[in-house]
């Protein structure tokens, strides 16, 4: 069974902590959300790869060829891998990777219905950048596709890795991978081929920034007739109006020549006129958020690179015969299938072409004799019909009184169908009404209750903030014990409201809210935060009486909280106490300067403050915006700190 994560869970790495905000996507082997760390608060892409996908072994053997793939590749035009691990909690492998806030380039041109040519050469140079990064350490793509290229606040990003492959000096394959509308034919046919492959789907890419569609579309289900229009290099660039210059359309003729041999270099593409003059991007091409690309295109560098290892690279073709592995998952990415009686790895022949020709002479019949049918049954109901006027002429003197009342019952009988109408949409307005308000009263309770919980959650603050002041050297153990049990009384009372059903926000739909998944999910978020809080709770005990018996404290009351999680009833007059001193000791350590230091020593007062009336804190503001709220404390000018640590103060005292 598959663990779903729901918006707030945390999922804990080596370094960092990531929060689940929501869900971007569901694949077949995992799911892609939208999260924030809480070290940068940045947003990350995470994918968690399901279980039942690391015990197939080819799989694995994939997954673990992406990642070493992505790791190594460093571009700002390839989507880039953070981190990775397993999480214990959820029992689940976990990547995390950089969010792209554009989506992908094939959202993107349906978006627009096109790109402007200038635009188009702009994504083009960002994805050469992206090129040889990878040629750099000898790896070819092989699954190029407009779905496959993201963007990021304007910058063009290459993703997907899945399909790639890392080049040893002896490497060769023939193996048949990637998706058929964009392949190379040698890829198709299971050809020796090399780094021009992916030249070729690159171009089918371009192609399609321009004008919107792919320049091949195969015939029918048979894939081999797309092969057959590359191989006569049939291409449309008259299409949906759009107009191109004649040297874009050189460069995408050279970029998807039929023959690996005669395709353009990844040398010759640098120098093709195309590619040669100065962006220049028109008032109206700007709005779609571009960025200029010369600064990042660097011709020079690039040439120079190609020109010293381009023999080298070329050299290179796959060979490895045995790669099953992605052999066998090629029907994952293929978006044509192959009905043809013939194998798919055999050439185009006559024979392909004449089973076409007779499947389509068929259907073409079979359209011919529908019509005639259709046209048969037409004239016999119009027979029919001019003889039943006859009848109805000759009777219409002996039935004009029967037709009388006919109409008039046909009358009352609509009056009544129009009473009726009006009641059942009245019934349906009520109970569109009580859905609605239902809805509302859900979505009000589980507002009301994520705020109680989020109360609780400023105390989890005031403990990790603790972590920014130890160079402060300041005796924390005490407050941050009892901080700690505090909290488990908070989580606790809350948990057993939960559990006891106990109406505390007085919803109107509060039996039904009981029952339903939100509810269940507040259940196990109580209980989650409760188990993390008491997997905490003894080393912070361990601490508390580490500095008790340093100080030789002798201290009855506060000892009385050792010995047990539970609070008694003298524990909040003693907490009181206990934040009051502790404010007043770190006040002491306030000084004039404008240091993160002292900034981290302001924002842990201010929580102490907040604590110290955490039973009432915001108790009836339900939309108040908890991180909004961290932010701006965090944020407050050095100049201000001073007044505001005054009414912090105040606030403790009261």
């Amino acid at each position: 069974m598959n663990m779903i994560f729901i918006p707030g869970t945390l999922l804990q790495s080596k370094n960092n902590t990531y929060r689940i905000i929501k869900t971007l996507g569901k694949g077949q082997y995992g799911t892609v959300y939208l999260a924030i760390d809480s070290n940068q608060q940045q947003q990350f892409a995470v994918k968690q790869i399901f279980s039942q996908s690391l015990i197939n072994k080819k799989l694995n053997e994939l997954l673990n060829q992406e990642l070493t793939i992505q790791k190594i590749i460093k571009s700002q035009h390839t989507v880039q891998v953070i981190e990775d691990f397993f999480d214990q909690n959820f029992k689940t492998h976990i990547i995390i990777q950089e969010y792209c806030d554009g989506g992908d380039l094939e959202q993107y041109v349906k978006k627009y219905k096109y790109l402007p040519e200038a635009q188009a050469i702009s994504y083009l140079k960002q994805l050469l950048q992206a090129f040889k990064e990878l040629h750099f350490h000898k790896c070819m793509h092989r699954d190029i596709k407009p779905s496959n290229i993201l963007i990021s606040q304007g910058l063009i990003k290459l993703g997907d890795f899945g399909f790639a492959k890392q080049l040893n000096d002896q490497d060769i394959t023939k193996t048949a991978l990637g998706t058929t509308i964009t392949m190379a034919p040698e890829v198709f046919y299971q050809q020796e081929y090399s780094y021009e492959a992916d030249m070729f789907s690159l171009g089918i890419v371009f192609y399609y920034m321009l004008f919107g569609q792919y320049p091949f579309k195969p015939q029918g289900l048979n894939p081999e007739t797309l092969f057959l229009q590359i191989k006569e290099q049939n291409i449309n660039f008259n299409l949906n109006g759009v107009t191109i210059s004649r040297n874009t359309q050189d460069l995408i003729k050279q970029m998807t020549a039929y023959d690996r041999k005669q395709r353009i270099t990844w040398l010759g593409i640098y120098q093709h006129p195309a590619l040669q003059e100065q962006s220049r991007f028109p008032q109206e091409v700007m709005r779609y958020g571009m960025v200029q690309t010369d600064n990042v295109f660097n011709r020079g560098i690039n040439e120079e690179f190609y020109q010293q290892n381009g023999q080298a690279l070329y050299q290179q073709v796959f060979k490895n015969q045995n790669d099953a592995l992605a052999y066998q998952f090629i029907q994952i990415k293929f978006e044509i299938q192959d009905n043809l009686p013939n194998q798919p790895n055999k050439p185009f022949n006559q024979q392909n072409i004449n089973f076409v020709e007779e499947q389509n002479k068929k259907k073409l019949q079979q359209q011919a004799e529908q019509q005639e049918k259709e046209k048969k049954m037409i004239l016999q109901q119009n027979e029919q019909e001019l003889e039943k006027q006859k009848m109805i002429l000759q009777q219409n003197e002996q039935e004009l009184e029967k037709q009388k009342m006919i109409q008039q019952q046909k009358e009352q009988e609509e009056l009544k169908q129009k009473i009726l109408q009006q009641q059942m949409q009245e019934e349906q307005n009520k109970l569109q009404q009580l859905i609605q308000q239902k809805n509302q009263d859900f979505e009000l309770g589980l507002q009301k209750y994520f705020h109680k919980r989020n109360t609780n959650c400023i105390l989890i603050q005031m403990l990790n903030s603790i972590r920014n002041l130890k160079d402060f050297k300041i005796n924390y153990q005490i407050p941050a014990f009892l901080t700690c049990k505090k909290l488990i009384k908070l989580i606790k009372e809350y948990g057993q409201t939960l559990l006891n059903k106990n109406n505390i926000f007085g919803m109107v739909y509060f039996k039904e809210f009981v029952q339903s998944k939100q509810y269940q999910d507040l259940i196990q978020m109580s209980n989650n935060d409760l188990e993390k809080v008491r997997l905490e709770y003894p080393q912070i005990l361990q601490e508390c009486k580490d500095n008790i018996n340093k100080l030789r404290m002798n201290n009855a009351q506060l000892l009385s909280h050792l010995t047990s999680e539970e609070c008694n009833d003298k524990f909040e007059l003693q907490y009181k106490e206990c934040l009051i001193n502790y404010s007043l000791s770190l006040r002491e350590l306030k000084t004039s300067e404008e240091t993160e230091k002292q900034r981290n020593l302001f924002h842990h007062i201010i929580l102490i403050s907040d604590i110290a009336k955490i039973d009432t804190f915001q108790k009836n503001n339900f939309n108040f915006d908890f991180e909004r709220y961290k932010k701006e404390v965090y944020n407050t000018p050095f100049n201000e700190m001073e007044s505001k640590l005054d009414e912090a103060c105040l606030k403790i005292f009261s």
